[in-house]
């Protein structure tokens, strides 16, 4: 598959190499990229309008931004990290780790923010790989897991 330049200060839809079915968008900062920020949307699958609101604040701070999108049916469960449907957890992994090489990120740890079915997403992303997540920050989730 060819690859798709990141050109820095426009946004790109992409898609996942080791899986075509998953989709994300991207911004590279105009600046050399400091860090990553991953926002996952909520049920109504607004990844773009994640990326679009969160875009002046990566610009601002130097950060790459992703906005994954989970499909309703490949994902269908995605808030509680797959338990029917594939595991979303690994699917963001991958794309952060596509996009650490992409954007030559040294460091595969990110910032996180989920909203809603994106928030309990979230949450429990940081329960289960604490150590990829340099800090999280959750918005109306609804229900949460208890450590």
């Amino acid at each position: 598959m060819g690859e798709v330049c990141v050109i820095p200060g426009r946004p790109l839809h992409c898609r996942l190499h080791s899986d075509s079915g998953q989709a994300y968008h991207l911004y590279h900062p105009a600046g050399p990229p400091r860090g990553l920020l991953v926002s996952v949307h909520g049920i109504s699958r607004n990844a773009r309008e994640h990326l679009h609101l969160f875009r002046p604040w990566a610009e601002r701070l130097g950060l790459v931004l992703v906005a994954p999108r989970f499909d309703r049916r490949r994902c269908q469960d995605y808030q509680r990290l797959g338990r029917r449907g594939l595991r979303a957890d690994r699917l963001l992994q991958a794309i952060v780790a596509e996009v650490a090489e992409r954007c030559r990120l040294p460091d595969r740890r990110f910032h996180l923010f989920g909203y809603s079915g994106g928030g309990q997403f979230a949450h429990r992303f940081a329960l289960a790989h604490p150590h990829q997540v340099l800090t999280l920050a959750v918005g109306a989730a609804g229900w949460y897991t208890f450590p």
